[in-house]
């Protein structure tokens, strides 16, 4: 008689591989646990930060664009065929 195989009693998860959580992960994760940020919060704290960068460097390079002479007709034609009136 043909023996019959069974499946192994710890079958392999089905899902992608996850990785590792990494130390930083972690650490950032107790951080908020500690002062109660949920991910809500989280990501309103990372939208702002987003703005507190954003806001300034656009403003920097408003400036570096302006001290170089370039104009918006200078890229619109640099970036066309046809000329801008």
């Amino acid at each position: 008689m043909a023996s019959l195989q069974t499946m192994p009693a710890d079958p392999l998860p089905l899902g992608p591989a996850q990785p590792e959580p990494s130390r930083f992960r972690a650490l950032v994760l107790t951080i908020f646990r500690i002062f109660g940020v949920d991910r809500a919060i989280a990501y309103t704290l990372v939208g702002r930060g987003w703005s507190v960068i954003a806001g300034p460097l656009t403003i920097v390079m408003q400036q570096v664009r302006e001290g170089l002479g370039i104009t918006n007709e200078v890229i619109l034609l640099y970036n066309s065929d046809t000329a801008v009136p």
